[in-house]
């Protein structure tokens, strides 16, 4: 199964032990010693350095970062690589070449990575589907982790809307660059970050009846009545 097809690295997880493999040109996501070009495929390295990441349900892959869904009672996210905005929720800049469980996280089911490259600058953030919220840490270039102004954001913190509330009732999370799209369980669509103007609260795209979102910028979506991005299929 292809988890991820960003920049120039390509990430896919082993349905049989849901190992996660990866190559190409893998910058921070040489895990575990690997090779940061990798013409073949190689595993992503546990904490230990040692044996395969496993449990591994669902990842999303930067060029900078790695974040992975990892299956437990409840699931757990892990992540990875470059550290220059605190996205990895360690308190601290410094860059983890194995996985690190991001904490503050209740019971997540999906985790999201964002890239926004300008210049020869890189800013990356993590967001988390948990309990039907979503929580955000790291870089907030242009509202991206829809809790405010604050930059970085150096903990798992709440998306907002634009009344301070917290933004609930969410079944799905995509990325873009710089921002992020959810939709909620009324079938809105819901943007913070470029998408939304660089926008730091969440707010509602006016679309509704969306069942599937794809790339959050430039966003792409569908709704029950067979409508993609607001044109008929």
């Amino acid at each position: 199964r292809l988890v991820s097809d960003w920049s120039s690295d390509v990430c896919s997880s082993d349905l049989s032990d849901h190992t996660l493999w990866c190559w190409g040109n893998l910058g921070w996501l040489a895990a575990g010693g690997g090779s940061l070009i990798a013409p073949l495929a190689q595993p992503i390295k546990d904490h230990d350095g040692q044996t395969p990441l496993s449990g591994v349900i669902q990842a999303s892959i930067t060029y900078d970062n790695g974040c992975a869904l990892i299956a437990s009672s409840p699931n757990e996210v892990d992540c990875w690589g470059w550290s220059g905005y605190e996205q990895l929720g360690q308190g601290t800049t410094t860059a983890q070449q194995f996985p690190v469980r991001i904490p503050g996280l209740t019971s997540p089911t999906k985790v999201v990575v964002s890239h926004y490259q300008y210049g020869s600058s890189a800013y990356d953030t993590v967001c988390v589907l948990d309990s039907s919220q979503v929580l955000c840490l790291g870089a907030n270039a242009n509202g991206s982790t829809g809790s405010g102004p604050t930059n970085p954001v150096p903990s798992a913190t709440a998306v907002l809307t634009s009344t301070n509330a917290v933004l609930m009732g969410i079944t799905d999370l995509e990325e873009g660059s710089s921002g992020f799209g959810a939709i909620k369980n009324d079938r809105t669509l819901w943007f913070w970050g470029s998408p939304n103007g660089n926008n730091s609260f969440a707010s509602s795209s006016g679309m509704g009846n969306v069942v599937a979102l794809g790339w959050a910028s430039d966003p792409r979506y569908g709704t029950t009545g067979g409508d993609f991005n607001g044109k008929t299929m």
